[in-house]
């Protein structure tokens, strides 16, 4: 596991082996992020995501957060995401 020093990472996430995260991500509480997967920076995983192996996730991504449906009324979400993505 490489965490860049300048990342925020909650200390209910949980990280797998192998996973680098870059500068000035922010992890949040409830999140998973799978084994072999690279955060470039400035990429925020918000609360209950989970993320699978082998994922490559690019600068300036937002994963996770309120949905934009317009039926939504502010039941519990939550976003999965599979193995082996390129998220840009």
């Amino acid at each position: 596991m490489n965490i860049h020093k300048t990342s925020i990472i909650h200390p209910k996430a949980k990280i797998s082996k192998n996973v680098e995260i870059g500068p000035f991500c922010i992890i949040d509480k409830n999140t998973e992020i799978g084994e072999g997967s690279y955060l470039y920076p400035n990429v925020h995983i918000m609360e209950n995501t989970i993320i699978g192996k082998n994922n490559t996730i690019h600068q300036g991504s937002v994963i996770g957060g309120l949905p934009q449906d317009l039926k939504f009324e502010g039941e519990d979400t939550k976003t999965i995401i599979g193995n082996n993505n390129v998220i840009r």
